[in-house]
């Protein structure tokens, strides 16, 4: 599906108080991101090309019904992402929280399905290290607040909102770098917003459990393999549990995986966008710099089975590159420069050769009481593991160049 012949552009509008909207609205149970107002939550689109914006009208099955335009910014600017997608003026129906990284500006478009009432600006983050990643109401006062993350620092912060001012700041437990707040929502049933997180150089997925600004437990939810595969935004599906949208980088497919009581559940195909410069909006912002390419990710696919038959990486004797050989010494490949392979590539590699090699120092462990012993692997020449006379693995030495 090609969305940019799905979404027509409109204008933009002016920009207002965010004080005076809120005094003119009462309180109605939110819709989180249905658009067009049938139930169903809806998925929001942007292109970080183009600045484009779009939605998708979805139906309780995660079929597509169709699709809307929203308009671009009038300054033509393409540094606004969308960080979330919440309903700021407490009228039930979605608007979009925008940051700009280049001049650090915040603001909010309150819509009406998807036509745009006013545009708010909210207070400047100068700071461009600091990243958006979205707004729920944390201190239960009505208000939507600001969630921060400083990569650069680990620093993760709430900023406590008063319409569209700043009440307080509450700072979060510090995490490195490599973690992402990939969404916001109530993620165990108390009707309080809890913090996903996602670490697509690991694969790993944990959840804090909130209470109000504090955090009362983390829990590992899961793991995925595939790092072109990343978790885009934090929905709920069409029977109101929370759920996952995922976006593969690659081959543009889309998924929506339920995550009902911390379990990932199976994942509901949407239609494939084959552009990856389409992002579903939310508060995870891809870096194209992170991602892998298809030769990338068959060499680890490659290794992942030789290293399980027992085979290795080595500096190979007529190469100065490092090398995959099988248990019998046949060489598989020979790996491409590490400066010349993308940084997922190589945390990938990092943490694959890791774990075979702790997984066979552990599994020594054991099988020494057994009889197990090392010895030169004559078939080699190098040294090999062996279990009653049967050899299990050649070690190598997992150099990589």
């Amino acid at each position: 599906m090609d969305l940019k012949s799905s979404f027509a552009l409109l204008a933009c509008v002016a920009v207002l108080p965010l004080a005076q909207h809120l005094a003119a609205q009462s309180s109605t149970a939110p819709a989180p991101s249905d658009f067009n107002g049938d139930g169903i939550p809806d998925i929001v689109w942007h292109n970080r090309n183009t600045g484009n914006t779009g939605v998708w009208f979805m139906d309780a099955g995660g079929r597509l019904l169709g699709s809307a335009g929203l308009p671009g910014w009038s300054d033509g600017d393409i540094n606004w992402w969308i960080a979330g997608v919440a309903d700021f003026n407490r009228d039930g129906k979605p608007d979009l929280l925008w940051r700009n990284d280049g001049n650090g500006r915040n603001a909010v478009w309150l819509l009406d399905g998807t036509t745009v009432l006013s545009v708010i600006d909210l207070p400047p983050q100068p700071d461009t290290d600091w990243s958006l990643c979205g707004a729920a109401d944390f201190n239960g006062d009505g208000q939507l607040d600001l969630v921060w993350r400083n990569f650069k620092t680990a620093e993760n912060r709430i900023w406590l909102m008063n319409g569209a001012q700043i009440s307080s700041t509450v700072t979060l437990d510090p995490v490195n770098g490599e973690w992402q707040i990939v969404g916001i929502g109530d993620l165990n049933g108390d009707q309080k917003p809890d913090l996903l997180w996602g670490d697509f150089w690991r694969g790993q997925i944990e959840a804090w459990i909130m209470d109000g600004t504090s955090v009362i437990s983390k829990r590992s939810v899961g793991t995925w393999a595939d790092a072109n595969v990343r978790m885009q935004a934090l929905t709920v599906d069409g029977a109101g549990q929370p759920a996952i949208l995922w976006r593969d980088y690659l081959k543009g497919f889309n998924y929506l995986m339920p995550l009902a009581s911390f379990h990932l559940g199976a994942a509901v195909k949407l239609p494939t966008v084959s552009d990856t410069a389409w992002q579903i909006a939310g508060s995870y912002v891809l870096d194209p710099n992170t991602l892998l390419s298809e030769e990338e990710q068959n060499i680890l696919k490659q290794e992942d089975l030789t290293l399980a038959g027992g085979g290795y990486d080595d500096l190979g004797p007529y190469t100065a590159n490092s090398s995959l050989y099988t248990i019998h010494g046949e060489r598989v490949l020979t790996f491409p420069r590490r400066d010349s392979c993308s940084k997922m590539f190589q945390a990938r590699k990092q943490l694959l050769d890791s774990a075979y090699n702790n997984a066979r120092l552990n599994q020594m462990a054991v099988e020494t009481e057994l009889g197990g012993y090392n010895a030169t692997d004559p078939e080699t020449g190098l040294q090999a593991w062996f279990l009653n006379g049967t050899k299990e693995w050649i070690w190598g030495d997992f150099t990589w160049k």
